[in-house]
């Protein structure tokens, strides 16, 4: 959401997002452990049984294989993991998160009649799903098809430092801001205004930020 971006910055976003993202598989985990331990005591089974007989309610199954999901995209982001795989994978595993809050869904609204706590969770998930939608999938292609943002020069002003120049329609409108963080995505096989990949910009994914001298005018415009 960009009144959440702009007002905490993307900076801090992407180091609480890794921050909380640790936990919450570790509160699923532990969620889960607990409730099958305390299923087994309950019936007085032991926890091979109990696991088989939990899988029989089809809720359980669902949220059991959203936490399998869920496990993948934790294990996929740790640094060791990450640094051995392309983003395209990594992002491709990491898009599973949507596929696992589904059966997830489910999962919250089954067990003790909370009336309350079930609306809670349908309009939590109603919510999400709709920012989801808007913010990821409709502005991203409005402002493309509205834009038209293309890279027509990367300029090599130093070591390990470029500029990128970016034209396009009604940039006024994208209203950025002199230090603004941007992300990019750049498709590796194809060259950047002729500059080498090595000049930082022909990586599949940078960041670029606007230089504060050009404080009247906004980015990417002539």
């Amino acid at each position: 959401m960009p009144a959440v971006e702009h007002g905490v910055g993307a900076d801090r976003l992407a180091r609480w997002h890794e921050f909380g993202g640790r936990h919450v598989l570790l509160l699923c985990f532990g969620h889960g452990l607990f409730a099958l331990l305390g299923y087994a005591v309950h019936e007085g089974t032991d926890v091979v049984s109990a696991v088989r007989e939990l899988l029989g309610y089809p809720a359980l199954a669902a949220a059991a294989a959203g936490t399998v999901l869920l496990a993948a995209v934790g294990v996929t982001s740790a640094r060791a993991v990450r640094r051995r795989v392309s983003h395209e994978t990594w992002r491709g595993v990491h898009l599973l998160v949507y596929l696992a809050a589904s059966p997830a869904f489910g999962h919250q609204l089954a067990g003790p009649d909370l009336a309350l706590a079930a609306w809670f969770w349908a309009l939590a998930h109603t919510m999400v799903a709709v920012l989801l939608l808007w913010y990821r999938a409709v502005v991203p292609v409005r402002q493309a098809l509205r834009h038209a943002l293309r890279v027509a020069e990367v300029r090599v002003e130093g070591p390990g430092v470029v500029s990128v120049v970016v034209y396009g329609e009604h940039l006024a409108e994208l209203r950025a801001e002199p230090g603004q963080f941007l992300r990019w995505r750049f498709s590796p096989q194809l060259p950047l205004g002729g500059a080498p990949t090595s000049a930082g910009c022909g990586t599949p994914r940078c960041r670029s930020r606007c230089p504060r001298r050009s404080a009247g005018t906004p980015c990417g415009s002539p």
